[in-house]
């Protein structure tokens, strides 16, 4: 028979199933007793008989049967088997276990348990779990994070093993020896933080537009003037000191005195000393020049008195 008894006026079958677990078998008798053990029948002294004889209700649920005079309401324990595992997935038992067992589920490193699965399940009376197994999913990269004038080939999040590439807006450029490309990795993680695109000088006049910037906004020490002293005004430019402007925006705010420099600066060919002395005559001691200079004496006086002797002839005709 059953080997261990149990008494509680409020005796129900989930109590008693509760308070046989680990045993192989439970049986109700007279309304408030519970007994647990791992066999029921020995022929010699208990025999089956019919279950019309269990018509007690039990003292805490009367909709059901808590066995009758002398007689148990018996029932066994039907196990639940090993817990099932998907991919990626680790249980912490791994045979097959009695009712009201809890098996609590984990994933492999990189993967994690769907939202609101606490990874728990519950083997039940009558050997079935409370649900099947989780299903472990990967673990995803959040979407690439973007610095300022830079460009990502995707803006979603994305599994492990994903490239993303960086590029540029216009006018800007990846820093040196950058390659622009990052990886998701296993767990959720990218491989390296987003790049910085870097301002990228367009054209020579934008470099010496940069070069003067330097050289305006450059400190000059009083006794080291580049230019005549007395020429050398007061800075127009120190308010833009700690104004942490970008170079586009620094060039707007100069722009004005830049131009006046450019201006002030310019040279204008036709009015050097060289292009002046270009068109002043000179004397020239050559032999050659001399020669030349004769001859075109000569042929002018000719010329002359070829004209002369001319009009002379025609008087007396």
């Amino acid at each position: 028979m059953l080997d261990t008894v149990n008494v509680n006026d409020n005796m129900t079958v989930e109590m008693c199933v509760q308070l046989c677990m680990g045993n192989r078998y439970l049986g109700l008798q007279y309304s408030f007793e519970c007994f647990c053990g791992d066999s029921w029948n020995n022929s010699d002294v208990y025999n089956e008989t019919n279950d019309s004889e269990c018509n007690l209700e039990c003292q805490g649920n009367s909709s059901q049967i808590c066995g009758g005079d002398w007689r148990n309401s018996v029932y066994q324990y039907k196990n639940c088997t090993s817990p099932g595992l998907n991919e990626f997935t680790v249980a912490s038992i791994n045979t097959n276990v009695v009712p009201s067992t809890e098996v609590t589920y984990t994933c492999e490193f990189g993967y994690q348990l769907p939202a609101g699965d606490l990874g728990t399940r519950i083997c039940q009376l009558g050997g079935t779990w409370l649900a099947p197994p989780p299903a472990c999913k990967v673990i995803k990269c959040t979407a690439p994070e973007i610095n300022e004038f830079t460009i990502t080939s995707t803006n979603t999040d994305v599994v492990q093993s994903t490239e993303v590439t960086y590029t540029c807006e216009f006018g800007y450029q990846l820093p040196a020896g950058e390659l622009g490309t990052r990886i998701c990795q296993l767990g959720g993680t990218w491989s390296a933080p987003p790049p910085a695109c870097e301002v990228t000088p367009t054209s020579t006049e934008e470099i010496m537009t940069s070069e003067v910037i330097s050289i305006a906004t450059s400190t000059i020490s009083p006794l080291e003037c580049l230019c005549p002293c007395s020429q050398v005004g007061k800075s127009n430019w120190g308010s833009a000191r700690g104004m942490n402007l970008t170079f586009e925006e620094l060039r707007k705010v100069l722009r004005p005195d830049i131009n006046f420099l450019k201006k002030e600066l310019s040279v204008n060919k036709s009015n050097t000393n060289r292009m002046r002395r270009s068109k002043i005559s000179a004397p020239d001691d050559r032999v050659s020049a001399t020669s030349v200079g004769y001859v075109g004496v000569v042929f002018i006086c000719l010329i002359t008195v070829l004209i002369v002797l001319f009009d002379i002839l025609g008087k007396f005709k």
